[in-house]
């Protein structure tokens, strides 16, 4: 009788039984399944989702307040920048004047509004600008006796950034000038200064002079004064008019206590060889306050009724006066 032998293979000890952990016979997993590495992926959970947006929220946030603070500041900058640059403007205009120009001013300027000036605040805001106030004030400070005076100017802009009054402002102070400087140029008609009426008269009255210039100053403080003259003569015709004949030209100066300074030298120019006069000179020491600078001639010739008063006058004057400080 025979019997029957099935063969079954010797199990491996590496291959895994099918009873074991992994995978049951039925395809179910088993009680070990998706504790390996392949079973570690996995999405984020509420909570983490969560706490990401709060951090992100956060961020945000941060960001926002700094970009509103950061355009805030750039706004106040650029306004302030503005009325720094009215304040400028102002005092520098005050500056390029001379000492006895500078005066206190006010007014308006419009931001906005292509920088129009002297618009009311109403006018400004009508046409969607910033009013922009600026004032200009100058005093004199009281001083010593003797000391140098001087000029303080203040300017000052007022404006409203979100609705707060701001105010900046810029002084500067201007002392008294060292050295002031005038000229005068003057043409004349014909018949304005004729040949001179009188003669040359030492010890006459006034010597015999008459004027031909004069200008007045008022200084604050005490100067050394220097005269640079130029006389021009228009001369018609050259008839009885002899190589000796002359004309004698001074200067001479009132002070504020009418004390009556002259200075030399005198000039004494041939009429027919030099038609034009010109001289330099000097006084010292004058005093602060009101002073009277004449420019005088009178003629000296061999026969005066031989030469008519159409014959020979004025025709130009140039007159330059330099006045500095006296230091001693």
């Amino acid at each position: 009788m025979m019997r029957l032998i099935t063969a079954f293979p010797r199990r491996s000890k590496t291959q895994p039984d099918c009873g074991t952990a992994g995978v049951r016979a039925s395809g179910s997993p088993g009680p070990g399944a998706g504790t390996g590495k392949a079973g570690a992926k996995r999405g984020f959970t509420l909570v983490e989702v969560l706490v990401a947006l709060v951090i992100l929220g956060f961020s945000a946030y941060g960001f926002a307040i700094m970009t509103i603070s950061s355009k805030l500041w750039l706004s106040k900058a650029y306004y302030k920048a503005k009325a720094m640059e009215i304040a400028s403007t102002k005092m520098e205009e005050n500056l390029a004047k001379s000492y006895s120009g500078i005066a206190a001013t006010s007014g308006t300027k419009c931001l906005g509004a292509d920088w129009e000036e002297d618009l009311d605040p109403d006018a400004c805001a009508a046409k969607g600008g910033i009013p922009y106030n600026w004032n200009v004030a100058v005093s004199d400070p009281s001083l010593k006796t003797g000391a140098i005076p001087y000029k303080k100017i203040e300017t000052t802009v007022e404006y409203l950034e979100a609705g707060t009054k701001r105010k900046i402002g810029l002084t500067n102070f201007i002392p008294y000038p060292y050295i002031h400087v005038y000229t005068e140029n003057t043409t004349f008609p014909a018949t304005s200064y004729p040949f001179p009426p009188t003669p040359y008269n030492p010890g006459g009255v006034n010597d015999g002079y008459t004027l031909v210039s004069s200008c007045v100053f008022n200084f604050e403080v005490k100067k050394n004064i220097q005269v640079s003259y130029n006389l021009s003569l228009r001369i018609e015709s050259g008839d009885n008019i002899e190589a000796m004949d002359t004309i004698w030209t001074r200067c001479k100066l009132t002070t504020a206590t009418g004390v009556v300074k002259y200075a030399y030298p005198q000039t004494r120019t041939p009429i027919i060889s030099q038609p034009v006069i010109n001289n330099w000179v000097q006084f010292d020491k004058i005093d602060p306050g009101r002073a009277t600078l004449v420019i005088e001639w009178a003629r000296q010739n061999k026969n005066s009724a031989l030469i008519k008063a159409t014959q020979l006058s004025l025709k130009a004057s140039n007159v330059v006066v330099i006045a500095v400080e006296n230091l001693d």
